[in-house]
């Protein structure tokens, strides 16, 4: 399996992977949004992006869980590693379910989700065949289509802001969700070593540059979708984002572009899940066997579909795992730190 890629494409994947999230983030599973609870929750971003550095910068050889059992040795390692692939793999059936769900109400709304599914199954193997190598490559092609839809959305939509929409509410109630989903997701980046990074000099740099750059860019992307419809509006609408696609056009008589920008969407998530399947592939199946991927993805599917039709889609049991992860990377963080002191060697 071919693991090295270039610097770019790394980065590629980073943004990507938060420009997915967001859509997952802005839509009937969140309600009650002011602008203000979303400037604060970007001061919540940073501990996380420091949690990130911190272990993807120690031993930056190793996997993330080879970097586990380095320093709690193997059998705490081997715990912690089953318990985070197990979190990895709640993350990749909500995302996967997101997927197939955003298909059918925008593209195929009498097709069975089986069937989506299934459809998916096929690129999903393939690119998994192709390793990190081949997720990259492909990250690397969307984000210029990204780039330009990104600021043809906010050339288009910043007209009709209305400053009244961006007025507080009197009530505060801060929103740690936009955190903790649009952010713990770069994560699963740490099962990409450094030495897999072609040319990975000043990659801190371009790794800090992209993550701000893309958390500033989505926020004003939230920041003229309230002005826009206000608050209640919204959150009233399931997919607040989707509603003002609507209102884009070309020259006023090229029209519905709303299903073309949001095929992004869907570029982004696939790229999510992908990474999500190479994260797992890469910690169980050490052999590289084909057979698991088929296994793997076949599981998937069959998993997204029973949860999705009988109902048992709890998204704060998600929002609960996700914090979940958290909480072992800033366990993870604090050892690495401890051990630095200890060697003095932090800085």
């Amino acid at each position: 399996m071919n693991n090295k890629i270039l610097k770019l494409e790394f980065i590629s994947m980073l943004i990507i992977n938060l420009l997915s999230t967001f859509y997952i983030t802005y839509t009937k599973y969140i309600n009650h949004i002011d602008y203000l609870n979303i400037l604060l929750s970007i001061i919540f971003i940073i501990p996380i992006y420091a949690i990130f550095y911190i272990i993807f910068n120690y031993q930056d050889n190793l996997a993330l869980n080879d970097k586990i059992n380095t320093l709690f040795g193997p059998k705490i390692g081997y715990i912690f590693n089953i318990i985070i692939i197990a979190i990895v793999y709640t993350l990749l059936i909500f995302n996967f379910s997101i997927l197939i769900y955003y298909i059918k109400i925008y593209y195929l709304n009498k097709t069975p989700l089986l069937i989506i599914a299934t459809s998916l199954a096929m690129p999903l193997i393939l690119i998994t065949f192709k390793g990190l190598k081949g997720i990259a490559r492909l990250s690397f092609i969307i984000i210029f289509l990204n780039i330009i839809i990104y600021l043809f959305l906010l050339f288009k939509l910043i007209f009709f802001i209305k400053i009244n929409n961006l007025i507080p509410n009197i009530n505060i109630d801060i929103s740690y969700k936009y955190t903790i989903l649009n952010i713990i997701n770069i994560f699963a980046f740490l099962i990409i070593p450094k030495k897999d990074i072609i040319n990975n000099k000043k990659i801190n740099i371009y790794i800090f540059i992209s993550l701000i750059t893309t958390t500033l860019l989505l926020t004003l992307l939230i920041f003229t979708s309230i002005g826009i419809l206000g608050t209640k509006l919204f959150n009233f609408f399931e997919y607040p984002i989707y509603t003002l696609f609507k209102r884009i056009h070309i020259f006023k008589f090229i029209n519905r572009l709303e299903n073309i920008i949001f095929l992004t969407v869907i570029n982004n998530a696939f790229i999510n899940i992908s990474l999500l399947i190479y994260y797992i592939n890469r910690v169980v199946n050490r052999n590289n066997s084909k057979l698991f991927i088929y296994y793997l993805t076949f599981l998937v599917i069959i998993t997204s579909i029973i949860i999705f039709n009988s109902r048992l889609y709890n998204f704060n049991a998600i929002i609960l795992t996700y914090t979940l992860l958290l909480i072992i990377m800033f366990i993870i963080s604090l050892f690495i730190c401890t051990k630095k002191i200890m060697n003095k060697s932090l800085f």
